[in-house]
């Protein structure tokens, strides 16, 4: 990922084998397959990259590896992957708990359709009212009369209680929608409750989205390292003095189509 920085490996090296049978590439900078400034682990990323493990690198390169992306970095992706794995009996617990609230709602629906509708109506007028009054009741207690803020609140809780009167205004207008609706309901819940399959067609529709999206990303990767590796200098425009050097990706023209398809068409990127 980093070209310039970058040696070919037969294996990925840990501390016992630091060198694992490595090739200096033409246009690295490095010059040594030495580890600096000690040996660590990696591991095998997308069968291409080898990574190196967070909690085996020298306290000297840690911050390098904190901050790849900003303040992102190997640190957080171990945390990340750390708490997933310790809380899996967690995930599994909210899983199965959302089937049994869909099957609880959708009874309640079948039974209760037409008071559950009304009631969230209901609720959705009170929740803008109480909004409404809060507002003006913490303008009032914080803020003098006069107060620039004071006003600014008072204008936000007359503008909700405005969204609350055009709620009450389409409710009332929608009186018919609302009832055909909550028939509609009541057959839908009916309809799930005989054919219980159907809770799951949301999930798989999830899991096939994240598998298309995972292999989405694993061949823009590959696609992206058919270019080949430019070495340039970099001068400085006032002494003319090489400064350092940097790598870039030269695509040809079907790389890039097929990179237009994948809809990303980077021209030149600079590691």
């Amino acid at each position: 990922m980093w070209p310039a920085y970058s040696v070919c490996v037969s294996a990925c090296p840990n501390v016992n084998n630091t060198v694992a049978d490595c090739k200096l590439s033409e246009n690295s900078i490095v010059k040594s397959c030495e580890p600096q400034p000690g040996p660590y682990d990696s591991r095998l990323f997308l069968d291409r990259w080898c990574f190196p493990v967070y909690s085996s690198l020298d306290p000297s390169l840690t911050t390098e590896y904190n901050n790849v992306i900003g303040q992102f970095g190997l640190d957080d992706l171990e945390m990340y992957a750390r708490d997933i794995r310790l809380s899996w009996k967690v995930y599994l617990i909210c899983v199965f708990s959302i089937f049994v609230l869909i099957f609880f709602w959708n009874l309640m629906l079948n039974q209760f359709a037409e008071i559950l509708a009304w009631f969230a109506i209901f609720l959705c007028a009170a929740g803008l009212a109480i909004l409404a009054f809060g507002i003006k009741y913490y303008s009032d207690s914080n803020y003098p009369e006069g107060d620039t803020t004071g006003k600014w609140l008072n204008i936000g809780s007359y503008v909700v209680w405005g969204f609350l009167g055009i709620f009450i205004l389409a409710v009332l207008c929608s009186y018919q929608a609302i009832k055909i609706s909550i028939r509609v309901l009541k057959v839908a819940a009916k309809v799930i409750m005989s054919n219980l399959r159907m809770i799951i067609v949301p999930v798989v529709g999830i899991v096939a989205i994240l598998a298309w999206i995972l292999f989405f990303a694993y061949s823009l990767l590959w696609l992206m390292s058919c270019g080949d590796m430019k070495s340039n200098q970099y001068i400085n425009p006032v002494t003319n003095e090489v400064m350092g050097t940097y790598v870039t990706y030269v695509w040809t023209d079907t790389e890039k189509y097929y990179m237009w398809a994948s809809r990303w068409l980077p021209q030149s990127t600079r590691l």
